[in-house]
């Protein structure tokens, strides 16, 4: 339809292509290579920040569907939950503290969940509800969203 954005994911995300797109009506088409997209992100950083959020639902609606927790919520009560998500970058080797109960949507990258002794590698792409505080910290510069708990369960009730 129109304004769809096509190749996204892969060109953010380094992952292989998932589809083939056919125009069905005459079509005006802007291609874009990722230097170009580079320098709109230097002049504009939000549209990074939106392309990000746009990705993580997207891994977000893909992965909770074959999520325990998540498998029978309609498409809309896990689009309400998305939009409480916050969205973070880490460079290699940083690391930042995860709140219980939060709810990991890693979309590209590499992170260690946990410390020393209790830690387990999340390769993108990957959904993970964190039990206890806990710290994530980057293999590779790692894109993901954390949807808080409180507002997974007001949404429920």
């Amino acid at each position: 339809g129109p304004n769809t954005l096509v190749g996204e994911m892969a060109m953010m995300t380094g992952q292989t292509r998932a589809a083939t797109v056919r125009a069905a009506i005459d079509s005006v088409l802007l291609r874009l290579t990722r230097a170009e997209l580079d320098k709109l992100f230097s002049a504009e950083p939000r549209l990074e920040t939106a392309l990000w959020d746009r990705i993580h639902g997207r891994v977000f609606g893909l992965l909770a569907r074959r999520h325990p927790e998540w498998s029978a919520s309609s498409r809309e009560q896990l689009e309400q939950w998305f939009v409480t998500a916050a969205s973070h970058t880490l460079d290699e080797n940083t690391s930042m503290d995860i709140p219980a109960g939060s709810t990991l949507i890693l979309s590209a990258g590499e992170l260690v969940v946990g410390g020393e002794g209790q830690s387990e590698p999340l390769v993108a792409p990957a959904l993970r509800t964190i039990a206890g505080n806990v710290m994530v910290r980057a293999q590779t510069t790692a894109h993901f969203a954390l949807l808080a708990e409180e507002a997974i369960h007001q949404t429920k009730v």
